[in-house]
């Protein structure tokens, strides 16, 4: 299936402008640049929401703010701010096509000038929500409670997403 162009963004997933899953950008040695969700991230993302990979995809759009990340290979790359705000600013306008969008991580956040707790959903048309890079990588993760908050978020989502799309 094509991709669904949001200006210069590839997103893939349903077309219906339910929930957008915006994330940072694929990695430079991926295999596959057109995913834009990392395999075992987008697992992470299916089990907290209790969804097998075909719900997942049936569900959510998916679409990643940068088409590359520049780093180098491996941790401990800073994410290109100066590459992201720009690319930011001319995906704003496409985000309205959705009712939610939940940005995956606090720099794409950061990018779109959304600020607010994890989870808290702000504004309307489209409803704006931040969840913690689902790599883990942030030590948010670590804090007890946590990822049973995290997994509310989320099946509360696969909720709104299956009313949505019946089923």
């Amino acid at each position: 299936m094509p991709p669904l162009m949001l200006g210069d963004v590839a997103a893939y997933g349903p077309t219906d402008g339910g929930v957008l899953l915006l994330g940072q950008a694929p990695n430079k040695w991926m295999h596959d640049h057109n995913r834009p969700d990392h395999a075992l991230w987008r697992r992470d993302l299916a089990e907290l929401a209790r969804l097998t990979m075909p719900e997942y995809y049936r569900l959510f759009t998916r679409a990643n703010l940068l088409q590359e990340y520049p780093g180098k290979a491996g941790k401990g790359d800073a994410f290109p701010m100066r590459l992201a705000r720009p690319a930011a600013k001319a995906l704003r306008p496409h985000l309205s096509a959705f009712k939610e969008v939940v940005f995956l991580g606090k720099m794409v956040a950061e990018a779109f000038s959304h600020w607010g707790d994890w989870f808290e959903w702000r504004g309307d048309a489209p409803r704006l929500a931040m969840s913690p890079h689902p790599s883990r990588i942030s030590t948010w993760w670590n804090i007890p409670g946590h990822g049973k908050r995290a997994g509310q978020f989320w099946l509360d989502l696969a909720a709104v997403a299956r009313g949505r799309v019946g089923g």
